[in-house]
């Protein structure tokens, strides 16, 4: 959280002393997840869960002039439970900056990212899961955009430096409001937003076997963007 009030304080300060654009997201979404962990010649002590939530999340942005290079910097937490499996649930808290450049096409767009992400799991009862995880990651995020900011994209990292792990994301962000504007500047407009994402998320480690985590979500959440 101190990490992302500087954040928002910088880029603040920036985009009032120069062209850029900035941008601070608000978004209430719902979470349905399946959490899978299995274990290597130990099945007895393989679980599945499945939860759903309503979840909040904050994302902060700034546009460079000239409107090619972005800082972005979000943080969201697993908030009010609706279901869990037999008493056993999780909550995820995830933190991610990173910095982009983007490369418009128009209306097919490519962005080269280079991203720092930290997620803590917190679980009930204690006897699954893991502690946390954080490091670096790269990745090229495809992007198929209208003039009035509404997308289609796909991230899947292609480097890191957390051996065994793996993430794919894709999404559908529905954007109402704002004028018609290149890509990446339509991002940078006041409007609401109705956001439809699945992710696949999976962490393999050696304890004394091979242990494999994976994180399957499929969400929907309203955001407004100022």
């Amino acid at each position: 959280m101190k990490f992302l009030a500087s954040f928002i304080l910088s880029f603040l300060f920036i985009s009032t002393a120069s062209a850029a654009l900035w941008r601070l997201e608000f978004e209430v979404n719902y979470k349905s997840s399946i959490y899978d962990e299995l274990r290597d010649q130990q099945k007895f002590l393989d679980k599945k869960i499945s939860q759903t939530s309503v979840n909040p999340k904050i994302t902060a942005g700034l546009l460079l002039f000239p409107h090619w290079l972005y800082f972005e910097a979000d943080v969201e937490n697993t908030g009010h439970l609706l279901t869990q499996t037999e008493g056993r649930s999780y909550k995820l808290f995830r933190q991610s900056s990173r910095m982009g450049i983007s490369l418009p096409a128009r209306p097919l767009n490519l962005t080269l990212v280079a991203e720092q992400f930290y997620h803590k799991m917190s679980a009930t009862p204690a006897d699954f899961g893991y502690q946390s995880t954080s490091g670096m990651q790269y990745y090229p995020l495809l992007d198929y955009s209208l003039p009035n900011g509404s997308r289609l994209f796909l991230k899947y990292p292609v480097l890191q430096n957390v051996s065994g792990r793996k993430e794919l994301i894709a999404g559908l962000h529905l954007r109402f409001g704002g004028v018609p504007a290149p890509y990446p500047t339509n991002q940078y407009q006041p409007a609401w937003l109705l956001k439809i994402e699945y992710s696949d998320e999976t962490l393999k480690f050696n304890e004394v076997r091979e242990v494999l985590l994976r994180f399957r979500t499929w969400s929907a959440g309203i955001a407004y963007n100022f």
